[in-house]
């Protein structure tokens, strides 16, 4: 028998030749005659063809997998067991794999340079806060480097002050001194 194409996604033969080929059936001993029990062994063996397009594309790091260009075929054989009365019906169904979702490994490499972006931003904020903080300390070192030298120079001045007051002293004890000398020489 012929395979007949099932509704859903169909593309053009050159399109689906780089894809992967799928193959699926299910079978059941059954009366041969009659449609009845095709439509649940071609539900099973449709479910049989997606697990197995799902994981061949999981197999290559993707997130699923479409099925395109899919075609059922019929088959029924007849055993000559109880005089041909019940035979074997099968129901094959046939595709190509075509892998959907990003590639994990993709995924993966956007995951880490958007890590590595957020981790680039998050240490420059450090640095730049850090750099900050450094700049503030400085200033505050400044400001305290100033404060003493205001004092340093306070002090000068009052050394030195304190220096002519003590010559101003000096120079007066000496007067006193010269002062005394003459009355007692005088008297």
């Amino acid at each position: 028998m012929q395979l007949v194409p099932i509704k859903g996604p169909q593309i053009s033969e050159q399109a689906a030749a780089p894809l992967h080929k799928m193959m699926a059936q299910r079978c059941k001993k059954a009366w041969p005659h009659g449609d009845k029990d095709y439509a649940e062994l071609q539900k099973l063996a449709l479910e049989d063809l997606k697990y197995q397009a799902d994981q061949y594309a999981k197999g290559l790091g993707y997130q699923g997998a479409r099925m395109v260009n899919m075609k059922a075929m019929r088959k029924h054989y007849v055993n000559v067991y109880l005089f041909g009365l019940y035979g074997t019906k099968c129901m094959a169904i046939g595709g190509y794999v075509q892998p959907i979702g990003r590639n994990f490994q993709e995924q993966l490499e956007d995951e880490a340079f958007k890590q590595a972006q957020e981790d680039m931003k998050r240490a420059k904020e450090e640095a730049a806060e850090r750099t900050k903080e450094i700049r503030e300390r400085q200033d505050e070192l400044r400001k305290r480097q100033e404060e003493i030298r205001k004092r340093e120079d306070e002090m000068r001045k009052r050394r030195e002050d304190m220096l002519k007051k003590q010559e101003e002293i000096l120079k007066r004890q000496e007067d006193m001194i010269k002062r005394q000398e003459e009355r007692t020489r005088t008297h």
